[in-house]
């Protein structure tokens, strides 16, 4: 992925769980301030709580900046493998719908039968920034790695066909992927012939090699 393009993950991922602190906070004082006057079920009592907290002008700025960034962070969480989408199921004597929820878009529209647990939503952010901080460490020691170098330069290269092709506003993802790792392979195997005919290995123990790494 690239060193700086896992930095900027990770900053985004730390700015969007100080945001989502922030709102929360907010929330919560709001909260405190309409426990005496009510009896609400629970969705009604989050949207009491948002219409109240809505006033405060903070509130509002909190939103608008989650808004912005929360489909790029259900995105990067996602590139990192942590599962965003929950399936909320009804009560089953109401009945209803599943319905499939983005946890991080929760925090803005909870349409879930029962409410998303924040703390699901907090340990959800957590995983993706220790992702995101566990990439960024294995990147920066690439950075100085002469082969990581190389390698970047080739793919660069191979790569610059496929992007004059996409111009035109073809998909090429799958096409690129599927020749590159074949080219790669290609080059792996070149490399692992020269070896071993360096270390003077027979004809037919370089046969055994080869058709052990094409059974891979």
């Amino acid at each position: 992925m690239g060193y700086f393009q896992t930095k900027r993950d990770l900053g985004i991922m730390r700015n969007f769980k100080k945001s989502i602190s922030e709102l929360w906070e907010i929330e919560n004082e709001t909260s405190k301030k309409l426990k005496n006057d009510f009896f609400y079920l629970t969705i009604t009592k989050k949207e009491a709580i948002k219409n109240a907290a809505s006033k405060n002008e903070k509130y509002q700025q909190i939103r608008e900046k989650i808004a912005k960034y929360i489909n790029e962070v259900s995105r990067i969480a996602n590139r990192y493998g942590i599962q965003t989408i929950v399936k909320s199921y009804p009560a089953p004597v109401v009945g209803g719908p599943v319905i499939p929820i983005d946890i991080f878009y929760s925090v803005l529209h909870d349409y879930s039968h029962h409410g998303i647990d924040r703390q699901l939503v907090w340990d959800k952010i957590n995983e993706t920034i220790g992702e995101c901080e566990a990439d960024l460490k294995k990147e920066f020691y690439r950075l100085f790695n002469p082969l990581y170098w190389i390698q970047s330069i080739i793919v660069f290269i191979i790569r610059i066909p496929f992007m004059l092709i996409s111009v035109s506003g073809f998909n090429i993802d799958k096409i690129e992927d599927h020749f590159i790792s074949k080219l790669f392979k290609l080059i792996e195997l070149l490399i692992i012939i020269l070896f071993i005919l360096k270390l003077g290995f027979s004809k037919e123990e370089l046969k055994q090699v080869i058709l052990g790494f094409f059974s891979k």
